[in-house]
């Protein structure tokens, strides 16, 4: 499961650190990760990729007018071997937070696919 991972690689987290001050903030992180590199081609497992479409945060400033989520576009974070994607109204750090977002996780790893989780009659 990912969440506005990009794991295409980041075009705003690649020109961010390279800014002087910005770029110490980001550490070891584009060798680990953000650089896009070295993600298998598959690994035989089930991958839901959640992806936000709504572009607010500093990076969407430096994605051109791109569908993205404001630090993420949705082409960095789609991929080949996931096994389900959806995508959703919401910035990158609105994912974290968004209900929406966890029933479809939810519904996701007890499922394999996005499909929302029945509510209980109670509500719980």
């Amino acid at each position: 499961m990912t969440l506005g991972t990009p794991v295409q690689g980041s075009l705003a987290a690649h020109t961010l650190s390279r800014l002087p001050l910005l770029g110490l903030a980001f550490g070891s992180s584009m060798e680990q990760g953000l650089s896009g590199q070295d993600v298998p081609a598959g690994s035989g497992r089930e991958w839901g990729a959640v992806i936000g479409t709504r572009p607010l945060g500093l990076g969407a400033l430096f994605l051109r007018g791109e569908l993205s989520d404001g630090a993420v576009r949705v082409c960095e974070a789609e991929h080949p071997a996931q096994t389900a994607r959806i995508h959703l109204p919401l910035s990158h750090t609105g994912m974290l937070f968004s209900p929406l977002a966890s029933r479809h996780i939810i519904g996701f790893l007890q499922n394999g696919d996005f499909s929302l989780p029945a509510v209980p009659a109670n509500g719980g």
